[in-house]
């Protein structure tokens, strides 16, 4: 006889392991959203450094670390590349404990709700890095392939989750949990990526859709406004410490707070640029470049 091991249950093959309460089920989904959006490499690594926005130089004989940086700037990565494999595995475990989560017996429609925001999530930074999602049903065992959703399936997939989440989850809610407006947003930003994920060629041409647009902007008008949402009069208040309640523009993010259900700082958002003579003091790491430094008027 053969085992699984399915969230730390053994089981045998083809049994189901006992699944948990939905609570705890969705409390780690929030946890997963900390540990992998929060650190400076990982998927904000893949999402920064391949742009003009950021580049990791070396310092003496500091941040080299073996090039895991370059080869993100200068597009020389290959699938080996430390932080291209932590991040599928990181976004694709989420998914399927997503997955799990709406398993559970007892969930109910409202954390249905935040179970399919969270898969939505984290399967849109699949599909955005690698245009495919590969999907694995709770009570599948480790021996069945995974099916493979292609870019407009996996993109038809997401819309769908995010439309429910929509109509499950509450008007408002904390600043670190799913409600309607964390649903509409990200559905809007998906709807105005659409053209790009349903491309035959993912070089282009894209064609997007009128309608898709036209939801993009009646979804960012029923934001704005909504649980107290609007345009902070500093910008900056956005990234300042006190952020969670300084700024009105924040839709979901991790509260800068201790107790907030999320663990996330940000921290390591200003220390990766900064000088360590600097004060506050900082890690002397990224910057960007003077050709997109230079766009900006004076």
């Amino acid at each position: 006889m053969e085992y699984q091991a399915v969230d730390s249950t053994i089981a045998k093959e083809g049994e189901t392991a006992v699944i948990g309460s939905a609570s705890d089920l969705i409390t780690t989904l929030y946890g997963r959203v900390g540990s992998i959006f929060q650190d400076q490499a990982g998927t904000y690594a893949l999402t920064e450094h391949p742009s003009d926005e950021m580049i990791g130089p070396t310092r003496g004989t500091d941040w080299s670390d073996n090039g895991i940086w370059r080869s993100l700037h200068t597009h020389t990565w290959n699938s080996q590349h430390q932080y291209i494999q932590d991040s599928w595995n990181a976004l694709n475990q989420s998914v399927f404990q997503a997955n799990t989560a709406l398993a559970a017996t007892d969930i109910t429609e409202p954390q249905k709700g935040e179970a399919r925001f969270l898969r939505a999530l984290f399967m849109f930074h699949v599909v955005d890095f690698w245009g495919i999602a590969p999907f694995r049903e709770v009570n599948e065992g480790v021996k069945v392939s995974p099916k493979v959703f292609s870019r407009v399936e996996a993109t038809n997939f997401i819309i769908s989750d995010l439309n429910f989440a929509i109509s499950a989850l509450p008007d408002c809610s904390d600043l670190g949990k799913a409600n309607k407006n964390t649903a509409k947003a990200l559905l809007a930003k998906v709807l105005i990526n659409k053209g790009v994920y349903s491309s035959s060629n993912p070089a282009g041409p894209y064609t997007f859709e009128n309608a898709d647009l036209d939801k993009v902007i009646a979804l960012a008008d029923e934001i704005s406004g909504s649980c107290g949402l609007g345009l902070s009069s500093t910008y900056f208040d956005n990234f300042i410490p006190s952020n969670a309640t300084s700024s009105k523009e924040l839709i979901f993010t991790i509260p800068n707070r201790a107790g907030a259900g999320i663990n996330g700082s940000v921290r390591n958002r200003y220390y990766m640029t900064l000088h360590y003579h600097q004060q506050p003091s900082g890690w002397n790491g990224f910057t960007t470049l003077a050709s997109f430094y230079d766009r900006f008027e004076t």
